[in-house]
């Protein structure tokens, strides 16, 4: 750390012969109960504080363009504050021990700030206010804490956190007639971490705003939160990373063509996603135990996609809720090992919707359902389990088609399967597969050239059809 102190210092005597018609100051302290203060009001200025001892304390105010402040602190209980008020400035705060707090407030645009904290009892505060300012920043040991707020277009923001305790949030604003887009970045890497990025513009073009979390160990949460207004919104995108214990996601979403993605990996996760807009996608990947997944999408050519433990050690329950309003959705659920249950509801036209449920490791029960009301829709649900099988689809509409599989892998007797398939317009097509143990089957069609098909093999099979209207056709084979 002295060597970056020393390094720093090098720089920072470099930079004075550079600045023409500007003032330079510098403070180097190294004993106890230190106290430095700088204060530069013309323009162009450069200014440092280097701090190793004790009890440090450190202040830098700026105003004028081209502004240049340096603030390094090593020792016990230290604190530095700068404060710049133009155009086209850089702040750099580095402290390395014990106690410290950092607080960066830049007015006006393309400013630049870093804050690097290495010790214990770290708090870092960012603040800019005006268009195109970057913000950074990295925090290593316990306790920390970084606050960054930033309010202008075009502004991005990165945040890094390893130790323990961490607490990171980011918010982005913007207003104009063209807002956005901003970027915010946070990594977390160890206990206790919580995360949230909160982004919204408003203009007439306003979104293209990016977020994303990455989060590799313990009781972490994560939070993105995006919005536009104006005529045209949208476009953003939020992308968050979970591998560890206890893990909780959520991703909301404003806007057009937004777009979501959510990777869960070991512990008892939770993702939600909202989006309202056009054009939005959202995946949700987990691959542990206990997930539950519940997306919302309202708006037209939404897509969504969750996986649920696709590995070798994924065990307990899952849930997947899919809700989607609007034309042309499409939605896919994919489930393996523990007990799933899957719900898929779609307003709309054009819609798809594929459920795959595979327990065929263990007996855990399986559940999914599928609800479509519109044109043009597609129903597909497999399941494969030993501890029962239940499947639903309901459709309403015109050209839709149902197609269920079932594969019962017990041993042991008793064990159920249901499948339902319930048709109400024109051009439907139901067909139910089932295999082993007691099995019950029903289609029931209302409408116009409907065709159901029931086979069931083995056990104490039950099969119904039930058409009402024109063209129908009907088979059962057990």
């Amino acid at each position: 750390m002295k060597k970056l102190f020393v390094l720093t210092l090098i720089v920072m005597l470099g930079l004075t012969g550079f600045v023409q018609a500007a003032n330079n100051a510098g403070v180097i302290q190294t004993g106890n109960l230190n106290e430095a203060s700088i204060t530069q009001d013309p323009d162009g200025h450069t200014a440092g504080v280097i701090q190793l001892g004790n009890e440090n304390d450190a202040d830098v105010f700026q105003a004028g363009l081209g502004n240049t402040a340096l603030v390094l602190q090593n020792g016990t209980t230290n604190a530095a504050s700068v404060e710049q008020d133009a155009d086209n400035s850089l702040a750099i705060g580095t402290q390395d021990g014990d106690s410290n707090a950092l607080d960066i407030k830049q007015i006006g645009e393309d400013n630049f700030a870093t804050v690097v904290q290495s010790g214990s009892f770290n708090i870092a505060d960012v603040g800019q206010h005006g268009a195109e300012g970057e913000a950074t920043v990295g925090q290593t040991g316990d306790g920390n804490e970084a606050h960054v707020d930033q309010a202008g277009l075009g502004d991005s923001a990165a945040v890094a956190q390893d130790g323990t305790e961490n607490f990171a949030t980011v918010t982005q604003s913007g207003l104009g007639i063209l807002s956005g887009p901003n970027a915010a970045n946070i990594s977390q890497i160890g206990f206790r971490n919580y995360a949230n990025i909160w982004q919204r513009t408003i203009g007439v073009l306003s979104g293209l705003n990016t977020a994303s979390i990455f989060q590799l160990g313990d009781d972490n949460s994560a939070e993105v939160v995006q919005g536009g207004l104006g005529l045209l919104r949208g476009l953003n995108t939020a992308e968050v990373n979970q591998e560890g214990d206890g893990n909780d996601a959520y991703v909301s979403q404003n806007g057009v063509g937004n777009n979501a993605a959510i990777t869960q990996e070991l512990g008892g996760n939770i993702a939600d996603v909202i989006q309202e807009g056009l054009l939005n996608r959202a995946s949700v990947f987990q691959y542990d135990r206990n997930d539950i997944v519940s997306i919302l999408q309202d708006g037209t050519s939404n897509e969504a996609e969750v996986v649920q433990g696709d590995h070798n050690y994924a065990s307990g329950l899952m849930t997947s809720e899919i809700t989607q309003t609007g034309l042309a959705n499409y939605a896919y659920v994919e489930q393996d090992r523990g007990t799933a249950y899957a719900w898929i509801t779609q307003d709309g036209t054009q819609n798809e919707a594929y459920q795959d449920q595979d327990q065929q490791t263990g007996r855990n029960r399986t559940e999914a359902t599928i609800m479509q009301e519109g044109r043009s829709n597609y129903a597909e649900q497999t399941q494969r389990s030993g501890g029962g099988l239940q499947a639903y689809i309901y459709q309403t509409g015109s050209d839709n088609v149902a197609i269920q599989s079932q594969r019962n892998i017990s041993q042991r007797a008793g064990v159920f399967n249901i499948a339902t398939t319930s048709q109400d317009g024109s051009r439907n097509f139901g067909s139910i597969v089932q295999t082993g143990q007691i099995v019950t089957a029903t289609i029931f069609q209302t409408g116009d050239d409907n065709n159901g098909y029931v086979l069931q093999e083995n056990g104490a099979s039950t099969g119904s059809i039930t058409q009402l209207g024109n063209g129908n056709a009907g088979s059962i084979t057990q």
